[in-house]
C-alpha cells in the first residue's frame, strides 16, 4: 500500500483509484496528493494495528473504527477535486 500511495502521490496517477477517470478531474495533482496520504494512512494504521493486535487481542474494534473514519473522510473530501 505504500507503494501504491507512492505512485498516485508522486506521478498523479489517479486513473489508478477505483471509478476515477483523469479527463473528469478537476484538480488533478491536489487529488493525487490527498488520495496517497489516505492511502498511506491506511497502510500505516493496518500496520500499526497489526502489531498491537499481535499483543492485544482487542484491537480490531479499533481497526475498523480507524477504517471507517478515514474512508468518510476520503468520502466527503473527494467532491472537491471532482
Amino acid at each position: 500500500m505504500f507503494i501504491l500511495s507512492y505512485v498516485i502521490y508522486k506521478y498523479e496517477k489517479v486513473e489508478l483509484l477505483a471509478g476515477i477517470e483523469k479527463s473528469k478531474v478537476k484538480d488533478v495533482p491536489g487529488l493525487a496528493k490527498f488520495a496517497g496520504k489516505v492511502i498511506a494512512l491506511m497502510a500505516t494504521g493496518i500496520f500499526i494495528l497489526a502489531l498491537v493486535g499481535s499483543i492485544i487481542p482487542h484491537a480490531g474494534i479499533a481497526f475498523i473504527i480507524y477504517i471507517i473514519a478515514l474512508l468518510i473522510v476520503y468520502i466527503f473530501r473527494l467532491g472537491k477535486y471532482l
